[in-house]
């Protein structure tokens, strides 16, 4: 049970560390990759019930999403769908 346990620790530090941590400003230069963007983060509607009370939840601590990268009017963003690629940085 041990060795399952450190196996699914290490696995979950590899993937942090697999994706690069990225300003809002810089993520523009990477558009459809998948990266950790750290800056302003928007919920739409239709996922807003599985994140609770998101402003309550985040308000005053800096936060992270990881996902894609997408470009929505020329502005880049991470669509934040899943409650889990959010994190407080």
């Amino acid at each position: 049970m041990a060795h399952k346990c450190v196996a699914s620790f290490l696995l979950t530090i590899t993937i942090l560390l697999a994706f690069p941590n990225l300003t809002s400003h810089e993520a523009k230069n990477h558009i459809g990759e998948e990266a950790t963007v750290c800056g302003t983060v928007v919920i739409w509607g239709e996922d807003r019930i599985k994140f609770g009370d998101p402003l309550q939840k985040y308000k005053s601590h800096p936060i992270c999403v990881e996902g894609v990268i997408d470009s929505y009017r020329g502005i880049p963003q991470i669509v934040a769908r899943d409650p889990s690629k959010i994190r407080r940085q």
